[in-house]
């Protein structure tokens, strides 16, 4: 903002300067107010509305008699069965928000049990966990640094060694778990093939393609603390 007031208020000039769309620059242009640089700070993204449960007692009771006489219905056909028998429409959201507010399941201890072990499952691998582990081979950390020139955002991923200080980036268009994956490969090759352990942060460039390729490639993922 100084910038432009200091230049004959010459917008293109400002966005050229700093690599930024005309649209971004007026964005924070209608915001700015030189005596309050709060107006300059982010905003809330908070749903104005949230979605609230709107039913009535009465509601609840009949889908609750329901789930009870087809307890191995599930939400959507409980959903049907409402608008059949009550000629009113009822959505499976608001029919699973009661299946869970009661514990209107088939068998509560078994859904119970596999809730726990889903969750028991899934759980990620904390760098704290190594902390008197021997490690024989590379154990790269590796991050991804993103950098906005000349109106183009590209995304750098890099890995480096804790005990070597070996270091590899490649750069790419986005920040997705696909581009992990291939560069995980890359680094793999680099080092033929003797990686110990990978450690990240928890970004989602970080899940679902890169961590198949770790299993894939028998390397310990391990996450930083949150």
């Amino acid at each position: 903002m100084d910038y432009y007031f200091s230049h004959s208020k010459n917008a293109s000039l400002t966005c050229r300067y700093f690599g930024i769309s005309r649209k971004t620059f007026y964005k924070w242009l209608n915001r700015y107010e030189r005596d309050d640089l709060s107006t300059l700070e982010s905003l809330s993204r908070a749903p104005m509305s949230k979605r609230k449960r709107e039913l009535s007692l009465e509601q609840e009771d009949r889908i609750r008699a329901l789930r009870k006489k087809y307890i191995r219905y599930g939400k959507k056909k409980i959903s049907v069965l409402y608008e059949k028998f009550y000629k009113q429409k009822m959505s499976s959201w608001h029919v699973q928000k009661v299946i869970e507010k009661y514990n209107l399941y088939y068998n509560p201890m078994k859904n119970e049990k596999l809730r726990r072990k889903r969750k028991l499952s899934g759980k990620k691998k904390r760098i704290t966990e190594l902390k008197n582990k021997k490690i024989e081979n590379f154990f790269f950390q590796v991050d991804t640094i993103s950098i906005f020139e000349a109106g183009l955002k590209r995304y750098i991923f890099t890995g480096v060694d804790t005990v070597s200080k070996l270091g590899f980036a490649r750069m790419y268009k986005a920040a997705s778990s696909f581009n992990g994956k291939d560069f995980l490969n890359r680094l793999y090759y680099l080092v033929d093939g003797k990686i110990e352990i990978i450690q990240s942060d928890n970004g989602s460039e970080f899940a679902k393609h890169f961590e198949k390729a770790c299993t894939n490639l028998e390397i310990a993922h391990y996450f930083s603390r949150v």
